[in-house]
């Protein structure tokens, strides 16, 4: 398809956007945004553990793994909309917010 690894690109700095969005909003719970492309990991402060945060996620129909360093990792499929990037995001907003 023509464009599409464009798109996937546009897609991805969205998703990038968004969690340094997030990570400006709760300084005292996200210490890092890293990765590249859709792989992206968002690591917490000592102070935040992300199995609760996995769980709180889980109840809302959003399904992340743990990873090491008290990392929450994100790997959506490349075919993931706008409109699921922005739902996932306010999903991850909600359950900081908790």
């Amino acid at each position: 398809l023509p464009g599409f690894m464009e798109d996937v690109r546009r897609r991805a700095d969205r998703l990038k956007e968004g969690l340094m969005a997030l990570a400006e909003q709760h300084p005292d719970k996200i210490a890092e945004v890293r990765g590249r492309g859709f792989l992206r990991g968002v690591r917490f402060h000592q102070t935040c553990e992300v199995g609760v945060l996995v769980a709180a996620l889980r109840e809302r129909g959003m399904l992340t793994v743990p990873a090491a360093e008290n990392t929450l990792r994100l790997l959506p499929p490349l075919v993931i909309s706008d409109e699921e990037i922005a739902i996932a995001l306010d999903l991850l907003a909600q359950a900081l917010s908790e």
